[in-house]
């Protein structure tokens, strides 16, 4: 799966692939295409 998402988007398609991936944050970021540090920081920077 190749997914571009412009900057006000990354982090919601982020969180819906952990929820799709039951919570999985490697398979979500493999899903993704980028790294589990990647989308940590995707997830982080949402919150606040």
């Amino acid at each position: 799966m190749h997914v571009f998402v412009d900057e006000t988007g990354h982090h919601v398609l982020a969180r819906r692939v952990v929820e799709e991936t039951g919570g999985n944050h490697t398979a979500a970021a493999k899903r993704l295409g980028i790294s589990r540090t990647t989308l940590w920081r995707l997830l982080k920077n949402s919150e606040g």
